[in-house]
């Protein structure tokens, strides 16, 4: 966070993404700290949320935490966090930020990152002193107070408001949380790539159809049908034995509904299904440059996961090389916007680096001729 987006949220009243605290935690108030974070990691938004440390709640004045003796760095609070008794073992993920603002104060900012790993809560009694394990006893010399944080306890935040600390959320609330968290109150197409990535629950079938079922909830499942694509080569076939393409519709369905299609293609004499990568082009070319690439996290990426583990035959390491000798594979969106952004900067250099030699054509010739002898022409 930058001190201008500090000074955004300073304008903002208090809410389900972020909160105002004058100071850090004392050692008499962890349990506080734990349901201010369980809180904030327990909402059913799907954005980061922010503890704002050094600003009066009231006023929202910048009074800094320069000269807190309690102030934490993202360490100590990542340490804190790993000896709660929490279950499932899921950790949230927190990061501590120090914005300068205008007036010279400091600012620590903990943002607490979204997850879908909700409910957090704990599975033991505990409280700033240690954790027990039975009630109304002493033990090891620790004291339960009215302080405890119960086991199973789920404390979250609806607006600016927390759960209480000697209560639990309500029914209604949880709920919403395991809908988050089993990915049900997001949009269909955002399902739809949290069922892919559990790429073992899917399951080919050929019938009167051909496609892919998702075992755990059949409503998710896919079907191909043949397409009239009249390329018979393509850069990701051309390394196979059998370099021709059987091209194919895979329509992504939800019940009746298709929610989207993309090209799909068998190679090598049809014993491989692979998805057909995206058409990129270095941004403002007018020379006909053209390559393929995938972007991770997306599904047309998420469906060739699937197809390379879980197809209707045995996709062997050596498949996968030939296939993606000739792709480019980015990261995210962004970066293959700037990649192609930089490319188009070379123009004639680009040009000619990527023109193939007499050698080569000659070569690629005669692997194509042997599966390809009257169409050649219609190649080169």
């Amino acid at each position: 966070m930058n001190v201008e987006e500090l000074y955004m949220w300073l304008q903002k009243p208090e809410d389900d993404h972020h909160d105002f605290k004058a100071q850090w935690y004392d050692d008499n108030h962890k349990e506080e700290f734990v349901k201010d974070i369980f809180s904030f990691v327990n909402v059913t938004h799907h954005d980061d949320c922010f503890l704002i440390i050094g600003v009066d709640d009231k006023t929202h004045d910048v009074i800094g935490v320069e000269d807190d003796k309690y102030r934490r760095n993202q360490q100590n609070i990542i340490d804190f966090l790993h000896m709660l008794p929490i279950s499932g073992e899921y950790i949230p993920r927190v990061q501590v930020e120090t914005v300068q603002y205008f007036n010279g104060h400091d600012v620590d900012v903990i943002r607490i990152f979204n997850t879908n790993n909700v409910p957090v809560f704990l599975n033991e009694r505990w409280n700033a002193r240690g954790k027990k394990t039975t009630e109304n006893s002493v033990e090891m010399g620790y004291i339960y107070t009215r302080q405890d944080i119960h086991p199973e306890q789920i404390f979250l935040r609806e607006g600016d408001v927390n759960t209480a600390r000697n209560q639990t959320g309500e029914f209604h609330q949880v709920e919403e949380l395991w809908k988050k968290h089993f990915h049900l109150n997001q949009p269909i197409l955002d399902r739809y790539l949290y069922c892919l990535q559990d790429t073992q629950n899917w399951s080919y079938f050929e019938n009167d159809k051909i496609g892919f079922l998702y075992n755990l909830n059949p409503d998710f499942y896919m079907l191909l049908k043949d397409d009239d694509a009249t390329a018979e080569v393509e850069s990701f076939s051309i390394n196979f034995s059998n370099p021709k393409i059987d091209w194919q519709v895979l329509s992504l369905k939800y019940r009746q509904i298709t929610v989207k299609s993309m090209q799909a293609a068998f190679l090598d004499s049809a014993n491989l299904l692979f998805v057909v990568p995206d058409v990129g082009t270095p941004r403002n070319s007018f020379d006909r440059i053209f390559y393929r690439n995938f972007t991770v996290n997306t599904l047309k990426n998420q469906v060739q996961n699937l197809f390379a583990v879980n197809g209707p035959n045995e996709v062997s390491k050596g498949d996968l090389i030939e296939f993606y000798k000739n792709i480019v594979v980015y990261e995210s969106e962004e970066e293959r916007k700037d990649t192609e952004i930089q490319l188009a900067k070379y123009g004639e250099m680009l040009t000619n680096a990527i023109k193939p030699s007499e050698e080569d054509l000659q070569k690629l010739k005669s692997h194509l001729s042997t599966r390809l002898p009257k169409n050649l022409s219609s190649i080169f």
